[in-house]
């Protein structure tokens, strides 16, 4: 089972793919984008609800470390 775990508390967003199987977890790809504190709570780029779909995206496609 694959299982997407996202963080957007802060302005910090950080999203992970895990795979779970027979107990085991393997993380598959992670991600973290930190806004810039200056730009407020919308980030430099529009605040994780701009940010999250590519991220989201990315994770799915095997592109985040």
């Amino acid at each position: 089972m694959l299982v997407a775990a996202l963080d957007t508390a802060t302005l910090t967003l950080s999203c992970a793919l895990c795979e779970v199987a027979g107990g085991e977890v393997r993380l598959v790809a992670e991600r973290t984008e930190r806004a810039s504190p200056r730009a407020g709570p919308q980030g430099a780029t529009g605040g994780h609800g701009a940010r999250l779909p590519g991220a989201l995206s990315d994770l799915l496609d095997g592109r985040a470390a």
